[in-house]
């Protein structure tokens, strides 16, 4: 038996009920969240089924509902679908008029995605510790590259740049120039002309071999 923030209940079956048909209750609680209590489907197929279905419903942009499909699957217990929402609570999809922005909510789904080692979950979770504590977590730039550390020791590129940005800032990790650029040099052999990866190789271009942005501050914070 589970325990936590998903928690399975078998309840035993009585009067006319066998034991044989017995059913599984799942019971979820988040900071967003009201305790929920859903059966759990006997096929992992209902999550391939919730995700399609919240996938379609972002395609319309019918984010409301595409939240409600993304907590279905990932009371189940899908990390990327953990992720996806704690995507929409970011405000990745908001525009004027709609606004689902709540980063309380979307760092309890990172957390939840990160602990089952979703690797954009880790590296999105540090990057609002990495923020300035008005990001639904406490500022903390330690703990922040903690996360781009693992994030990017799995070869996740955005993890890989932030974390060099830290040691060439001496932010989160003790100030090591050498150690930025491996870093942002692994981020452009992964990424190549991707974000992450043109975002690393603009650092190497200034500062492969020379001091990292001067101005900040080399103790760490």
């Amino acid at each position: 038996m589970r325990s936590g923030w998903q928690s399975y209940v078998v309840v035993a079956a009585v009067g006319v009920i066998s034991a044989t048909t017995t059913l599984a209750i799942q019971s979820t609680a988040l900071a967003d969240d009201t305790l929920t209590a859903s059966v759990v489907p006997p096929s992992a197929g209902y999550t391939t089924k919730y995700v399609a279905r919240a996938t379609q419903a972002e395609a319309r942009l019918d984010f409301d509902e595409a939240i409600t499909w993304y907590k279905q699957a990932a009371y189940l217990g899908d990390a990327k679908s953990m992720y996806e929402l704690g995507c929409l609570y970011f405000g990745f999809h908001d525009i004027p008029g709609r606004e689902l922005k709540d980063y309380a909510k979307a760092a309890a789904w990172f957390q939840k995605s990160a602990e089952l080692n979703y690797i954009p979950a880790l590296t999105k979770l540090g990057v609002m510790y990495n923020g300035d504590g008005s990001l639904g977590v406490p500022e903390d730039r330690v703990k922040a590259a903690q996360l781009f550390l693992k994030a990017a020791q799995a070869g996740d590129a955005q993890a890989m740049d932030n974390l060099a940005v830290m040691y060439g800032q001496g932010k989160g990790v003790p100030k090591d120039i050498d150690a930025a650029v491996r870093w942002w040099k692994k981020a452009v052999e992964v990424d190549g002309n991707g974000q992450s990866g043109k975002a690393a190789q603009s650092w190497l271009d200034v500062h492969d071999g020379k001091p990292v942005c001067v101005y900040c501050a080399s103790s760490t914070k």
